[in-house]
């Protein structure tokens, strides 16, 4: 895994069709995980469901929705690296400005994915469902805090 490791830098974040809906700009690292602040762009607005979803999957724990969202979000979007690559394998979870991300620089095989369950803490498709990756952290507390009298 060649691309990350610096706050700062960002990663873009592209529809089925090519167009950009937004960038994360990465402020922390904790391998895996990459948190940062997402900028969304327009076109992001029709995918945003897919996101809420995703949080939804992972609040409730179950695997089987957790891949349904993921499987759901990697159809409609792909990511790129700062220095443009395309992401082969990524988890990523936006929650209005907070974001967080895994990535991998190799697509997972057929092999793997029928060896087991695919949600193990760093293969196959759920790689990220850890709340702290696929969803930022601090969106959560920053939500409870919101929320507390």
């Amino acid at each position: 895994m060649a691309a990350g490791g610096d706050s700062g830098e960002v990663w873009r974040v592209y529809g089925a069709g090519g167009e950009l809906l937004g960038e994360v700009e990465v402020e922390e690292h904790d391998m895996p995980c990459h948190r940062g602040r997402f900028r969304p762009q327009p076109a992001f607005e029709q995918l945003r469901p897919l996101f809420d979803e995703w949080n939804r999957a992972v609040d409730s724990g179950d695997p089987e929705p957790i891949d349904q969202a993921y499987e759901a979000i990697r159809a409609a979007v792909t990511m790129t690296c700062p220095d443009g690559r395309q992401v082969p394998e990524f988890v990523l979870g936006v929650e209005g400005d907070p974001a967080g991300f895994r990535w991998h620089d190799e697509p997972f095989g057929d092999d793997l994915l029928a060896s087991g369950s695919p949600n193990t803490e760093l293969d196959g498709p759920s790689m990220g469902t850890r709340p702290d990756c696929g969803r930022p952290s601090w969106a959560a507390s920053d939500q409870a805090e919101q929320e507390s009298p």
